[in-house]
């Protein structure tokens, strides 16, 4: 009897194991198809339409709840930001993390490297307005420039 109660208790986290899956798989898939629709609305419009877009307009494509496009050079400057129009032209290098993680930088190396990246930091989460985990990912558009987009884990 305890037997058959334990295999019935595994199976019921099995499936709500399947059940979840979906709804935390959900934002990272909405993250990089964000980044995916950001890099082929740039190679269609161009930069400068682009980068205004992604900074200027609130409400448009490219926002969806909290996620929203930034884009970075190879020399850590901000070009483009979804969020925070006042990081533009921003030297992001030397930017810590509240656990000491150059998180930029990493996203410039890694994603220019390996021409994609995700990478784990904290940074003040709106709704809170605390520190939380986000996870950002970053995509390669050209040896110079990743394009990003992230979301909070908590």
């Amino acid at each position: 009897m305890k037997q058959r109660i334990f295999m019935g208790g595994v199976l019921l986290l099995v499936l709500l194991a399947i059940a979840v899956a979906p709804v935390i798989a959900a934002p990272k898939d909405d993250v990089v198809s964000l980044v995916n629709k950001a890099i082929e609305y740039i190679n269609t419009n161009g930069r400068e339409k682009a980068y205004d877009e992604f900074t200027e307009n609130k409400t448009g494509a490219f926002k969806k709840g909290e996620l929203y496009i930034f884009v970075l050079t190879r020399d850590y400057m901000i070009i483009a930001h979804g969020a925070n129009k006042k990081l533009i032209g921003k030297d992001l290098k030397a930017l810590k993390d509240s656990r000491g993680k150059y998180f930029f930088k990493e996203m410039v190396d890694n994603g220019l490297k390996d021409g994609q990246a995700w990478v784990d930091y904290y940074w003040t989460n709106p709704k809170t307005n605390k520190p939380g985990l986000k996870s950002s990912y970053v995509k390669k558009l050209d040896g110079e420039t990743v394009v990003g987009c992230g979301y909070y884990l908590n």
